[in-house]
């Protein structure tokens, strides 16, 4: 019987060798490849020719002004503001019939220009007291029909009290 010899180290290829130093030094290449391309501390950008690293590095450069000034060191100036208007949302100022009047002529001129009778025909109103909101309807419902027809006339008021517009001839200057 033959003894084995328990001391022989198992042998490894040669090309066993071969493909992991080519795996380490294709990994250790792109390792140094992607560090270069990304570094920042450099500035260089990989890859780059010499005019545009030029403009890459002007553009890092740039000097940024200080901006900040102390508060101590600029004018005082006055509130010049004035108080803000009074909410509008409330009663309505005008007297109810003269409220229902003006918004239901409106709104008849509205809808007579568009020949649609009653579309934008709205009573509702803010007035308090029952006999103001009826003063209102009223009113509104009377002017309405009033600015409808002048709508449908073929010369509505608005029109006839306004003065044509003339035009201004260029005049000629004498030399």
């Amino acid at each position: 019987m033959k003894k084995k010899n328990s001391s022989k180290k198992p042998e490894i290829s040669p090309w066993v060798i071969a493909v992991a130093a080519l795996v380490l030094i294709a990994i250790g290449a792109g390792i140094f490849l992607l560090k270069r391309a990304g570094d920042k501390s450099t500035g260089r950008q990989f890859g780059a020719n010499k005019a545009e690293q030029a403009v890459v590095d002007s553009l890092r450069n740039i000097v940024v002004p200080q901006t900040s000034v102390e508060p101590s060191t600029l004018p005082v100036q006055a509130d010049t503001l004035p108080p803000a208007m009074p909410d509008s949302i409330g009663r309505d100022a005008r007297s109810a019939q003269t409220a229902g009047h003006e918004d239901g002529y409106a709104a008849g001129l509205l809808d007579g220009q568009t020949k649609e009778h009653g579309h934008s025909f709205d009573t509702l109103n803010a007035f308090g007291s029952a006999a103001d909101k009826a003063d209102y309807v009223a009113a509104y419902k009377q002017a309405y029909e009033e600015g409808y027809a002048a709508a449908q006339s073929p010369s509505a008021p608005e029109e006839s009290a306004e003065e044509p517009i003339e035009e201004e001839q260029p005049q000629e200057i004498e030399e």
